[in-house]
């Protein structure tokens, strides 16, 4: 991103101070750490409008269910999602509420209660999007067979791999016969590992990079 599309961002979302870079893993990452303001640009060729304006609604709804995360702010003209163009280049931006919380470094301090408070959030995550319903001009999210790698893998797959292909086909036709209740069946985070929470002085979790 340029400076013109971290200048245009300021103007969208009102905030004041040094933007500092944070990481570029899927998204670029900017935080003012004294405001707990956290700012993600998205290139069009990693997400579209849609896919991101899905992941933002299920979000809302899981603040307004009370889950402890990273929570979306919507821009000065009421969106979760901004498309910021300069010149030839465009760029997706949304904000998020930070937390006073640190990440984990080392695998020990993943720890008894820490890792006991992840469960807990985990199970309220889910709990809380039973009763999730996309917003009218929300296109819902890819299930797990509509995702890009498994489809490759349908399409690859051959007889010839022996066990390798008889073994998926026996895992593919176990997946398909699970039942798809709310009770069984729902949105996940799908990539809930250490470097994708913080924890705070009294071990509580807040997630982020839904």
């Amino acid at each position: 991103p340029t400076e013109d599309h971290l200048n245009s961002a300021r103007k969208l979302w009102s905030f004041s101070g040094e933007l500092r870079f944070v990481r570029k893993v899927e998204n670029w990452i900017y935080a003012l750490p004294e405001n707990k303001f956290y700012l993600r640009l998205t290139n069009t060729s990693h997400r579209n409008e849609q896919q991101l304006n899905a992941e933002l609604d299920w979000m809302w709804h899981l603040q307004k269910q009370g889950i402890n995360f990273a929570h979306p702010i919507l821009s000065n003209n009421g969106m979760f999602v901004e498309s910021i163009t300069i010149g030839d280049e465009t760029i997706y931006a949304s904000a998020f509420h930070g937390a006073k919380s640190f990440p984990l470094k080392e695998p020990g301090d993943l720890t008894k209660a820490r890792m006991e408070n992840l469960g807990e959030i985990i199970g309220q995550l889910h709990a809380a999007t039973k009763s999730y319903k996309p917003s009218s001009n929300i296109i819902p999210r890819h299930q797990w067979n509509e995702e890009r790698a498994y489809k490759i893998i349908q399409r690859i797959r051959n007889k010839s791999e022996g066990a390798i292909y008889d073994r998926f086909e026996e895992l593919n036709t176990w997946l398909c016969s699970l039942p798809k209740t709310s009770d069984e069946y729902g949105l996940i985070h799908a990539d809930l590992h250490h470097g994708n929470f913080f924890v705070d002085e009294n071990d509580r979790i807040t997630i982020y990079d839904f």
